[in-house]
């Protein structure tokens, strides 16, 4: 990857941000908040997946600044609220949950360890999901404290969304 770049007039142009590597980059409702997500590789582009380290920029992205690094945390994907204050984390054997914009980060209370995926975050942060590649859905509803498994809702997981 060549690193994110930044147009502040609507993608007329465009700049690199020096230090961001961000694969993907989500930005909050108002594009104050950006969280870049970066996926690691143990011998170079392409080779095998070490990790993700997260850069987040609450200041339209003019400056960045490194705050985690995930390296057991594989194929990991994001999901953030509206605001961008609460963000999900969930990839082969890490959900990692965090509250203050991404600063700090916390593994999220969900056994057993698994193949996570398609994170997802409510537009206010209060609801949190995430599926195993196979399975039943976990849930937290208290800004991901704490997590539920819903039964009954058995699946081959392709997306979710929360909506409330």
């Amino acid at each position: 990857p060549t690193g994110a770049k930044l147009s502040t007039d609507y993608g007329a142009s465009w700049s690199a941000l020096p230090g961001v590597s961000g694969i993907e980059v989500y930005i909050s409702a108002s594009g104050q908040r950006m969280v870049a997500m970066d996926t690691q590789y143990s011998n170079g582009s392409g080779g095998t997946v070490s990790g993700v380290n997260i850069t987040v920029s609450s200041d339209y992205g003019v400056t960045w600044t490194g705050t985690a690094t995930f390296p057991s945390c594989r194929s990991a994907q994001m999901a953030m609220s509206q605001d961008g204050q609460c963000l999900l984390v969930a990839g082969r054997d890490c959900v990692m949950v965090s509250t203050n914009y991404g600063v700090t980060w916390a593994s999220a209370a969900i056994a057993p360890l698994d193949n996570w995926h398609f994170p997802a975050v409510s537009p206010t942060g209060r609801f949190m999901a995430v599926t195993p590649w196979l399975g039943q859905i976990y849930v937290s509803s208290d800004y991901g404290a704490t997590w539920g498994m819903r039964t009954g809702v058995l699946g081959e997981w392709t997306g979710a969304i929360l909506t409330y």
